[in-house]
């Protein structure tokens, strides 16, 4: 199972992370028009929330 790291500390790692799961281009999503820091905002901020929902669900 890949390692996701804790926090994105380079915008290039939290693009390709973002662009891997298409999902998160829903509504009109568009990272391409994103600055470095919203993409690096954007992404802690879903690997955040990953780590919330895997707690809940871990069995």
């Amino acid at each position: 199972m890949p390692k996701i790291p804790q926090k994105f500390t380079d915008s290039i790692s939290a693009r390709e992370y973002i662009s891997k799961h298409e999902i998160f281009g829903a509504n009109g999503f568009r990272p391409e028009i994103m600055t470095d820091e919203e993409i690096l905002n954007f992404a802690n901020a879903l690997q955040e929330q990953m780590e919330l929902l895997m707690y809940k669900y871990k069995k």
